[in-house]
């Protein structure tokens, strides 16, 4: 493994998690939009949050992008491969592999994590439902769909993380 394919893995594994922390903080952001609504100057705090989301989208989006598809660019632009004493590093794993494992334990770690508070949310909507005469009246409906979403994208990572890893290596042969 030279010093750029290692770059370039950490980079990527970089980006992956950049990507789930970005979905993660979705509902966090529908929350402070939503905030406007109930503060004294609404439309001035909603445009606000509604810009402040735009910016913060717009980040994460050139983040990775660059990440995930021009890494050798930022390789090239940093000069991260410069300054080792040797060329070769002594691991003989293809850089798919490494890529594959990092996502499988990434998966796996947002499955285990999600997969509990699931079952707590599903438990609280189940004893508040009578107390709402709609699905979407509950207010914790949109919990037990967050954490079905994040259980759901862990399982995926963990289980087809060959399909991952296909999608991130046909991007970077196009964009080369």
């Amino acid at each position: 493994m030279t010093p750029k394919s290692f770059w370039l893995i950490a980079i990527r594994l970089l980006a992956i998690y950049i990507i789930l922390v970005s979905i993660m903080s979705i509902p966090q952001w529908f929350s402070l939009i939503t905030f406007g609504y109930t503060s004294p100057n609404q439309q001035e705090s909603l445009l606000l949050g509604i810009i402040i989301f735009c910016l913060v989208a717009i980040f994460y989006i050139i983040v990775i992008r660059y990440c995930l598809f021009k890494t050798e660019y930022i390789i090239d632009k940093l000069k991260l491969d410069h300054n080792f004493e040797e060329e070769r590093f002594e691991l003989n794993i293809p850089h798919t592999a490494i890529l594959k494992i990092a996502i499988i334990v990434i998966g796996a770690f947002l499955f285990i994590d999600n997969f509990p508070l699931l079952f707590k949310e599903v438990l609280l909507y189940i004893q508040v439902q009578p107390l709402y005469s709609g699905v979407f009246k509950n207010p914790q409906t949109g919990r037990v769909v967050l954490y079905l979403l994040k259980t759901l994208i862990g399982y995926f990572m963990f289980t087809d993380s060959k399909i991952i890893v296909n999608f991130l290596e046909r991007k970077k042969q196009q964009s080369d």
